[in-house]
Order: C-alpha cells, then structure tokens, then sequence
C-alpha cells in the first residue's frame, strides 16, 4: 500500500474510533440511515460499525477502491505467509516425529530423549552427537535442573511464608507481606502431642 493510501486509512480510522468513543450521539445517526448500518448487530447489517464508518468516509474521499485493494492485497500476503508457515511448522513435526521414531530404535526405553541439540549456533540430531558432546550436553541440563529445582523450592518456601496473608489482604504487595511474616515470631508447633 502507497504511503497516501496508508496515510489516508489510518486518518479515516482515527476519526471514526473517536466518533465512536460517542456511541450514543452516533448510534441515531447511524440507524437513520438504515439496517446496513445498524449497531445492534442484527442479521441484515454489518457486523462492524468502525468498518461502516471507515467505508462511508473513504467513500466521501473517492479513496475506497484503492484502499480496498490494496487491503485486499495485503490480506492475501498476510494469509500466503501464514499458510507457508502453517505448512513449514507441519513438516517440522512430522520431521521430529520420524525423528523421535528412529530414535526410540536406537535408544529403547529412553522415550523423553531429545531429538537434537544445541552445538555452537546450530543444532546437531541426538544419535550423530558425539560422546564428549553429550557429556558437555548433559552436565549443562544437570546444572539446570539443579537452578531450576532449587529456584522452585525458594519459591514454595516463600510461599509457604506468605500464605496466611492471602486471606487476610489478598492485594497485598508480596514484599511487605514477607517483611511482615518475617517480623511474625515463628509458631510453635507441637509433635505428637495435644
């Protein structure tokens, strides 16, 4: 779309979002001029009251056609794009799945195996990884579960701090809800015993 097109748009759009902000002193107007631009929704009028509004000002303008194919245009770039990418995103899954297939060949009983792994910028597929590089692979993913365990007992520790302030004050700020539980004495709690 030319930049006049493009300009032209987003000014009609703007003036009718604003007109629209009105929708009671516009809503008359509108339905005067017949169910086609009707903003109840109903079954014979348009569903879209700024595209309505949009549409009558570019056509005051003499602009609507040219919009309305670069529009076009635009839409069926947007929708071949999304198709290409619908049926790259297939075939990827379909590559993993004979992936994952061949795999569980080679590597019976290890089902949640990666296909592949990260080397350098690219990947390399799991069965044409070399011993050194799985070993370098797997002590990286061993130091992130520990962060990733360790990170999720921090937080179940904290929660288990917080948690009697969720009936209290719900919308308290969790800062000021720690510092008032660490400032609580610790309840003592009796084993075994009433």
């Amino acid at each position: 779309m030319d930049a006049k097109l493009k300009d032209a748009l987003i000014d009609k759009i703007q003036i009718a979002q604003e007109e629209l902000k009105g929708h009671r002193a516009v809503k008359v107007p509108l339905e005067d001029q017949g169910p086609q631009t009707s903003l109840d929704r109903d079954r014979e009028g348009p569903q879209n009251p700024l595209y309505e509004m949009v549409h009558k000002k570019l056509r005051k303008a003499r602009l609507w056609q040219a919009v309305q194919m670069a529009l076009a245009e635009e839409g069926f770039e947007m929708y071949l794009r999304k198709l290409e990418r619908r049926q790259g995103a297939e075939a990827a899954r379909k590559e993993i799945s004979a992936a994952r297939a061949q795999q569980l060949t080679l590597f019976p009983g290890f089902e949640s195996l990666p296909v592949r792994i990260r080397r350098g910028s690219g990947f390399v597929k799991f069965p044409e990884t070399s011993v050194s590089q799985f070993l370098a692979y797997e002590s990286k993913y061993q130091a992130r579960a520990v962060k990733n365990h360790r990170t999720a007992e921090e937080l179940h520790r904290l929660a288990e701090k917080v948690q009697m302030f969720a009936e209290i004050d719900p919308d308290l700020a969790l800062a000021e809800a720690f510092g008032r539980a660490q400032g609580q004495p610790a309840k003592l709690r009796l084993v075994g015993g009433e």
